[in-house]
């Protein structure tokens, strides 16, 4: 007897186009089990049923080996107990054709890797979904990306009299000058420099002192 299992990851997906699939190859309607659920994890209400219906020598049709499941090691585990009991298995859209009632080495390659691809294909879309949350969740400084606030920050183009904007405090802040070079201020006085002779001896200057005193 042929079954079918049919499995979407969300509730929100639609299993029409699988349902239609196995139609056309020919499975009963209420031979059909289908599914709303992760494939992350075999817990699921219509492939338990399936499971407690199949007998030795029925076959089921999927239409991907990716709706089994989408962990590898519990996939191939399946796909094993299904063939100790006698339970056959049959891919209708893979590329890699599968029908397990004619067993060989080839149809164990094709098994193996489906479910490989299986497995990251969902790591894939995890990462995905990971990395579009966080683009959303990026901090944004005054309206804009993380990268464009440094635009802010002063540039060597910045003249001295318009000084720089504080991003901060948002207000100017002038530049420092020099307390000599404001208006109004004397400028410091310049420090004396002291001569010495040939022989290194001060010979003028505030430490000099006179010959014979």
């Amino acid at each position: 007897m042929d079954l079918a299992y049919c499995r979407v990851a969300t509730t929100g997906k639609d299993l029409m186009r699988q349902i239609d699939a196995m139609r056309a190859a020919g499975v009963a309607e209420e031979h059909i089990y289908v599914d709303k659920r992760t494939g992350a994890n075999m817990d699921r209400e219509g492939l338990t049923a399936l499971l407690g219906f199949a007998r030795p020598g029925d076959r089921i049709n999927v239409l991907t080996l990716d709706g089994m499941g989408r962990d590898m090691r519990e996939t191939l585990n399946l796909v094993h107990d299904l063939t100790e009991r006698g339970i056959f298995l049959r891919t209708l859209g893979d590329k890699l054709a599968v029908d397990n009632s004619e067993p060989g080495p080839g149809v164990d390659m094709a098994i193996a890797l489906l479910a490989m691809f299986a497995q990251m294909g969902r790591i894939y879309m995890l990462e995905r979904t990971a990395g579009a949350r966080a683009s959303q969740e990026a901090p944004r400084v005054a309206g804009r990306l993380p990268g464009e606030a440094r635009r802010d920050y002063p540039s060597r183009s910045c003249s001295a009299d318009q000084g720089w904007r504080d991003p901060r405090a948002g207000r100017r802040r002038p530049r420092r000058q020099p307390l000599h070079s404001l208006p109004g201020t004397p400028h410091a006085p310049r420090r004396r420099r002291c001569r010495t002779g040939r022989t290194g001896k001060l010979t003028s200057g505030p430490g000099h002192i006179a010959a014979g005193r």
